[in-house]
């Protein structure tokens, strides 16, 4: 079986919609040029980033906590059933593709797990019913997580997608919002933590800061960038961070696909513009590599 590492992020051209998988060569040059000869846009490596985390609807599904692919090519017999089985350190499956290579027929997985999942075949609709039984090969690809993240924001906004695309709307908010309170939190405990403050004293600032003063005096004091300069400022507060405080006491019992949408895209947006600020603020203070160099 071959294995293949990826990043756990796509960039995405906004001009043409390429994307392809993110490294962290593409980090260090912050500006990329679209992998489409015919495009050759010029943007941003936060805005393509963004612009990644935010396809919802690709073919491929967007599976941006995936870090390793497995494929193979295997022997089914049409009609029946195959079980296929994963290495032990498959952590999470995120996708799985199937792609018939010489024959015209159905197929599909059921069963999934971290051990491996079942692939049934089927003839086609009025296909040929000779091919019943017959061995044929099929391709396998499966994204999955090899490797865990210390990072629980990252689950969290992975979990508030597959909220989205399961049409739980209410909690794709919910979970937006906690996301980026999160990734609030962890940001400052980090750089408290480096410049020297103790666990119960950063423990202690954290509690008892609301969040808006998070997201402007103390993330400025640290890193020199402020959510309210933003344009996501007021769209955060006015409306996410309202509808989560709505949700969490009762007052919002339903939310649109169009309200999840604005909550989740207003989220990454507000996170990329302050993971923007910290790798400058890193890079112009002598560490050149920027915050997803870990992941």
């Amino acid at each position: 079986m071959d294995y293949t590492a990826l990043y756990p992020f796509t960039v995405q051209c906004s001009r043409c919609d390429r994307a392809w998988s993110f490294s962290e060569d593409e980090l260090q040059s912050v500006d990329l040029t679209c992998q489409d000869p015919d495009c050759g846009y010029t943007f941003n490596v936060y805005e393509g980033l963004k612009t990644g985390l935010k396809t919802v609807d690709g073919i491929f599904g967007n599976t941006f906590l995936a870090n390793g692919m497995h494929n193979l090519m295997i022997d089914v017999k049409i009609g029946f059933t195959t079980y296929f089985k994963l290495p032990q350190s498959t952590m999470k499956v995120y996708d799985v593709m199937l792609i018939p290579v010489r024959d015209s027929f159905k197929a599909g997985v059921v069963d999934i797990t971290t051990d491996g999942f079942l692939i049934y075949t089927s003839l086609e609709e009025s296909g040929d019913t000779t091919l019943f039984g017959k061995t044929t090969p099929l391709y396998v690809i499966v994204k999955s997580k090899i490797i865990d993240y210390d990072l629980p924001w990252l689950h969290l906004l992975q979990y508030s997608l597959d909220q989205f695309i399961q049409k739980n709307y209410l909690t794709c908010i919910l979970l937006s919002e906690i996301t980026f309170e999160n990734f609030l939190d962890t940001m400052l405990r980090h750089r408290y933590i480096n410049i020297g403050l103790d666990e119960d004293t950063v423990g202690r600032i954290l509690v008892s800061t609301n969040l808006p003063n998070k997201v402007n005096p103390l993330f400025y004091n640290m890193y020199g960038i402020k959510l309210s300069d933003s344009p996501y400022w007021k769209k955060w507060e006015k409306k996410v961070l309202k509808w989560r405080n709505d949700i969490a006491h009762g007052a919002k019992t339903s939310a649109t696909e169009d309200e999840a949408r604005f909550a989740y895209e207003t989220i990454i947006d507000s996170m990329f513009y302050l993971i923007e600020g910290i790798d400058n603020y890193l890079r112009a203070n002598g560490e050149p590599r920027g915050l997803f160099y870990k992941i």
